[in-house]
């Protein structure tokens, strides 16, 4: 089956902002590096909850992405909160 410039692109443009956000989540998570422990896992967790949250549901309910993609940058999401939590923890 042929592809479709169209379809090709709009997925190209999700993907770079699934690529844009995800570096917008690292440099935050390197913010709280310097945070106290149970403030810096609890802020991040806050900010990821109730900025990015919203609009991957909001990009899910509108077909912007597929699945597949939300599974992606949620497990980016998840690991990244475990990273904050194991650099923040003694020996962890």
């Amino acid at each position: 089956m042929p592809s479709n410039p169209e379809s090709d692109l709009r997925e190209a443009v999700v993907n770079q902002e699934l690529y844009a956000m995800e570096q917008r989540l690292l440099m935050w998570k390197e913010s709280y590096l310097g945070w106290p422990a149970e403030d810096a896992v609890r802020e991040y967790q806050r900010e990821v909850e109730e900025i990015f949250f919203p609009y991957l549901m909001r990009l899910r309910d509108e077909g912007e992405i597929s699945p597949a993609q939300l599974s992606r940058i949620t497990a980016f999401l998840d690991l990244q909160i475990e990273e904050l939590r194991a650099a923040k923890v003694p020996g962890g």
